[in-house]
């Protein structure tokens, strides 16, 4: 989902809705977006951060990352591409939740979230979140 997307379906829920996020997994990942699966935190930590600023409209959008470069300059780029800005008016405080299972994927919701979907969760061993 991008964050367009997010922004106008939380214009038509009247502000109720969430953004939920997550990485998939390996067969997902690279089988039907034929991208390759690694530094999954680093992919999430990025798009999170990519979604805020986008939602924040404070400046035009530009960002350097291991997975993500704003505007896009590599192999196979126009080089027309330019920091861009939303037309859309976001919501910046809108929630964002990250589909977490392993551990480190948890704490980094924690940090950079507003909440956890734990669809992995067993009910009989909440240690592992807590």
């Amino acid at each position: 989902m991008t964050a367009m997307t997010a922004m106008t379906m939380d214009q038509l829920s009247n502000g109720r809705f969430i953004l939920g996020l997550g990485t998939s997994g390996p067969q997902v990942v690279e089988g039907w977006h034929g991208k390759p699966f690694y530094k999954t935190l680093t992919w999430m930590r990025e798009y999170i951060t990519i979604v805020r600023e986008i939602l924040a409209r404070e400046k035009p959008l530009t960002f350097d990352g291991v997975h993500y470069q704003l505007p896009f300059r590599g192999e196979r780029s126009t080089g027309q591409g330019k920091p861009l800005k939303s037309i859309l008016h976001g919501d910046p405080t809108l929630p964002i939740y990250t589909g977490s299972m392993a551990p480190k994927s948890q704490a980094m919701s924690a940090e950079l979230a507003d909440g956890c979907l734990l669809t992995c969760m067993h009910p009989e061993h909440p240690k592992v979140l807590m």
